[in-house]
């Protein structure tokens, strides 16, 4: 009876789970939609004229609208950021969707928290929700017995029919992944900032190394933003500069704008919180990417042709870093 009862319940899973096959699997709703509507528009030969990639300044810091008009005209534009999506994540997540997919679009934009190539807890906390759904462990080659049992899938797939129902999966596709914070921030309720800095780690640093050798093999220009803050710390600045020296470094290697935001003038207004900007920002930031990418010559792909934009409190230094898997 036991059974049968079990067999019976197996079954009523998999005629409910049928319609999320895939998105099950990810670690909220609205991230796999996105993704698996990404992967469809490529696999299908779709247009793709501009790509964001990257943590949660890239889904938040750029408008759809102002891309998708602003270059050149109406252009197909998508935004495949995560929040969470770091350095260890993206590498299990974002690489072999880029990989896999005929995924070529015209221009390749990153957007990630400097600390985010870091160990530090935060970091690694936020990372998990990825690397610990059960996309993010089949991707690594780890088990999870949603893949064989309809049963473990009944609550991800509550998850993703509610989401259905309150209109977000339609929402995040409509606007191609984009997802500008709407309000503005209240400086009194933000959290304190973390006390402790931790290094930046060369393995981790390297999925910039790994994304510009694609951009390069598939003749892809590649915009590489950091991202504006609001009211940084010494250690967010320290964070920031680290970056900055190694993205001026592979910049030696590989063909690449970089896009440092961080040196204009910010207002209040235009942020959602101290590490995103708000819709009023994600605009402006959007319109400047667009001047920028207007002003840039396409690239010889035989050979590294950087491009540097700068805000006007920036500075250049050389490239440093320490021994032992960590960059000062």
């Amino acid at each position: 009876m036991a059974t049968a009862v079990f067999a019976t319940a197996e079954l009523a899973a998999r005629f409910f789970c049928g319609p999320y096959q895939r998105l099950w699997a990810y670690w909220t709703p609205e991230a796999g939609a996105n993704l698996e509507a990404f992967r469809q528009h490529v696999q299908n030969g779709g247009r793709l004229d501009l790509l964001v990639v990257g943590d949660s300044t890239a889904q938040s810091n750029f408008s759809y609208e102002v891309f998708r008009n602003g270059l050149q005209g109406p252009s197909e534009v998508w935004n495949i950021g995560t929040p969470g999506a770091f350095a260890e994540a993206s590498r299990w997540t974002l690489l072999p969707l880029l990989g896999a997919c005929e995924c070529r679009p015209r221009v390749l934009v990153t957007s990630f928290l400097p600390e985010a190539f870091s160990e530090a807890p935060a970091v690694r906390y936020l990372e998990a929700r990825i690397l610990e759904s059960p996309a993010g462990r089949m991707a690594r080659g780890k088990s999870h017995l949603g893949k064989y049992l309809a049963l473990a899938r009944l609550w991800p797939v509550l998850r993703v029919w509610k989401a259905e129902r309150e209109g977000k999966v339609a929402a995040v596709i409509q606007q191609r992944g984009f997802l500008a914070r709407q309000r503005v921030v209240d400086l009194l309720r933000e959290p304190p900032e973390s006390g402790a800095y931790y290094p930046l780690v060369l393995e981790r640093l390297r999925l910039l190394d790994r994304l510009a050798a694609w951009a390069q093999a598939n003749h892809v220009q590649l915009i590489v933003v950091i991202p504006p803050r609001l009211h940084p710390s010494a250690h967010a600045r320290q964070y920031e500069e680290a970056y900055r020296r190694y993205l001026e470094q592979l910049s030696r290697s590989f063909p690449l704008v970089l896009l440092d935001t961080t040196g204009y003038s910010w207002p209040v207004e235009q942020f959602a919180d101290r590490n995103h900007l708000n819709a009023e920002g994600a605009a402006r930031l959007s319109s400047l990417l667009v001047r920028r990418l207007a002003q840039t010559p396409r690239w010889s792909i035989d050979g590294p042709n950087p491009q540097v934009s700068r805000g006007i409190s920036d500075r250049s230094s050389p490239f440093d870093h320490a021994r032992r898997g960590t960059a000062q």
